[in-house]
């Protein structure tokens, strides 16, 4: 440009300086074009690189989230309670967490590679392991209780989830959360143990609250005092106070279950019917994790049969079991206390009677003409 400007200036011809400098403009009007077009350019291809480096950031926190997450998704599987098992679509065992070697007894090097069923107890049928199978391969989840067995051979009680890892379509893998549920029902089984003891047993048994109130009352204490389950819900002990054994005489059993946490004793308790019945009552408190009381058990044993036996071996053990007449025993019994009255000086009548042919009556007429 300097160099037409310079030849301009030497050219005085004004028609030729004319369409020089129009030359002269176009040129400067186009490089002004370039010019712009490169910083368009420019300015684009900064952009794009802006652009490009935003995503890669974008991207890169997002790997270091995704990657966030599965350190902390596998730091919390390897630290979890519930058993966790991965297997591949041949139904070996890829992945097993630290609580299934703990609840199962085996390491991860025995299972990796090896089917889930070296765990089956055979306590289940063939029919429920089928139903499961056409469940997680039509891509859904199973969900129940299996009976599997530790390494020791003893029994493990799972709840389970099986979900079914689907990638584009297709099922990759078998994801398996389990959780150990072997105190539960075998604490479950001890319920019904006990509650078939508590139905079938002979003995009265009422179970009290925190506040000294019948909750529950079995079928043998309501045979023994004709009552209904209704009317003893939430009575007292008291409520069966009678002549022999009053209310104040169970504030003192209270208090000595307050000292020394049970009482046993003989009392006498009133039926529906008024009627006083003796009764062997065992008292016992139940504590909690926090020595707390959470319940009393009173067992009743009905002595009333215990007493007639008795009464009766008392009798005849002084007295004839065919004739009901004293015996012996009863005769030197008295014997003694007529000795222990020697030293008195009071007179005392002796009269024995015999009775002819009474061994020849009992044989022909029987014991109840010899009575």
């Amino acid at each position: 440009f300097e160099i037409m400007q310079g030849y301009m200036d030497e050219n005085h011809d004004i028609g030729f300086h004319a369409a020089l400098r129009a030359v002269l403009s176009k040129l400067e009007q186009q490089h002004e074009t370039d010019i712009n077009k490169q910083k368009t350019i420019a300015l684009l291809l900064f952009g794009i690189a802006f652009f490009v480096l935003l995503l890669l950031m974008l991207n890169y926190q997002k790997v270091m989230r995704t990657t966030r997450e599965l350190k902390v998704f596998r730091y919390a599987i390897e630290n979890s309670d519930n058993m966790v098992l991965m297997t591949d679509t041949d139904r070996k065992i890829t992945y097993v967490n630290e609580a299934f070697e703990v609840q199962t007894g085996y390491k991860k090097d025995e299972v990796i590679g090896a089917q889930p069923n070296i765990l089956k107890s055979d306590l289940m049928n063939r029919a429920f392991y089928d139903e499961m199978n056409r469940t997680l391969e039509k891509g859904e989840k199973w969900q129940g209780e299996l009976i599997n067995k530790r390494k020791d051979g003893s029994l493990l009680y799972e709840k389970a989830s099986i979900s079914p890892m689907i990638i584009n379509g297709e099922i990759v893998e078998y994801l398996a959360i389990k959780l150990d549920i072997t105190e539960y029902i075998e604490y479950q089984n001890r319920l019904k143990q006990s509650s078939a003891v508590f139905e079938n047993t002979q003995e009265g048994i009422l179970i009290l609250d925190q506040d000294k109130r019948i909750d529950s009352v079995n079928q043998a204490f309501l045979e023994m005092t004709d009552f209904d389950e209704k009317t003893l819900y939430k009575k007292t002990l008291d409520f069966f106070a009678s002549d022999e054994n009053d209310a104040a005489f169970y504030q003192k059993v209270w208090q000595a279950i307050e000292e020394d946490k049970e009482w046993s004793g003989k009392v006498y308790i009133a039926r529906s019917d008024g009627e006083n019945i003796p009764i062997w009552l065992s008292l016992t408190a139940v504590y909690g994790k926090v020595n707390r009381v959470i319940n009393y058990i009173a067992i009743y044993t009905d002595l009333s049969e215990v007493i007639r036996t008795q009464e009766k071996a008392d009798f005849l053990a002084y007295h004839d079991s065919l004739t009901l007449l004293p015996n012996r025993a009863h005769f030197e019994r008295y014997m003694k206390k007529l000795f222990a009255h020697k030293h008195i000086e009071n007179k005392i009548a002796v009269m024995f009677l015999d009775l002819d042919r009474f061994k020849v009556i009992n044989d022909t007429a029987w014991t109840q003409c010899g009575r």
